[in-house]
């Protein structure tokens, strides 16, 4: 699965492992947001800026 329940793409640390980001391809629906999505996910990367709300959104649940 690389959708949440909510079918928002998942993009969040591993639980166990912090230096394993786990990024979802989202399929066809990630392709439009391709640009946006690599922002984010090198941004969290080097730990840059994101907004939290969406950070919420993407998370693996707990």
């Amino acid at each position: 699965m690389e959708n949440t329940a909510e079918e928002y793409f998942i993009i969040d640390w591993h639980p166990e492992y912090d230096n394993v980001l786990i990024a979802g391809g989202g399929s066809a629906h990630a392709f439009t947001h391709g640009p946006v999505l690599g922002e984010y996910v090198a941004s969290r990367t080097v730990g840059g800026a994101t907004d939290p709300a969406f950070d919420q959104m993407v998370r693996l649940a707990p």
